[in-house]
């Protein structure tokens, strides 16, 4: 279902809107759930266009000039859309107004939502909320500063040590005797014979 809201143009007073109304400068936005078709406030309503497809803006036209889709009757506000829902499109289509007065083109959507404002135009644009920019303070630092410090000092003391020192011990190996086979003597190493 189409989402849209009824407007009319109502040139009126600070301080005198319709009941259930929402006033922006000559233009009376509905706003509650009433038949605003019946000259609701006695001023005549229009639907606005389908908000589902764009972003919307609405003109007064005081002159009641502006042509509607009924043969013969004319309307004294005027609806614009955008053709998506970007900062771009909206951009764009608010150059478009502007150039039809002979005005500089927009460069940013609060450049836009400005003059809009400022002339009259009521849209359901919602410019965002610029975010701070960060400025560059200055951030303290912590600078090294040489403190001396009393500090021990390792100073080399000679300590006596035994170190043991090689001396070669003498062994005796004992001789090697071979049997003879009858058992009747030993060889020895020398190659001298113990007899039995």
């Amino acid at each position: 279902m189409a989402t849209s809201r009824p407007f009319a143009y109502n040139p009126i007073p600070p301080g005198s809107e319709i009941s259930g109304t929402t006033q922006f400068v000559n233009l009376a936005i509905g706003v509650l759930q009433e038949r605003y078709d019946g000259d609701y406030g006695g001023v005549k309503w229009w639907m606005g266009p389908n908000e589902d497809l764009g972003y919307i803006i609405c003109q007064p036209v005081p002159s009641n000039t502006q042509p509607t889709p009924i043969s013969g009757v004319t309307a004294s506000l005027g609806f614009y859309r955008t053709t998506a829902f970007t900062d771009s499109a909206f951009v764009f289509t608010c150059n478009t107004i502007s150039a039809r007065r002979g005005l500089p083109v927009f460069t940013t959507p609060n450049e836009a939502t400005a003059w809009l404002s400022a002339n009259g135009y009521w849209t359901n644009y919602i410019a965002p909320t610029p975010s701070p920019t960060p400025s560059q303070t200055v951030t303290p630092s912590i600078t090294p500063t040489y403190t001396p410090t009393p500090s021990v000092t390792p100073t080399y003391t000679p300590t006596p040590s035994v170190t043991p020192t090689y001396t070669p011990t003498p062994s005796v190996t004992p001789p090697h005797y071979l049997l003879q086979e009858d058992l009747s003597a030993l060889l020895q190493e020398d190659g001298s014979y113990i007899i039995y």
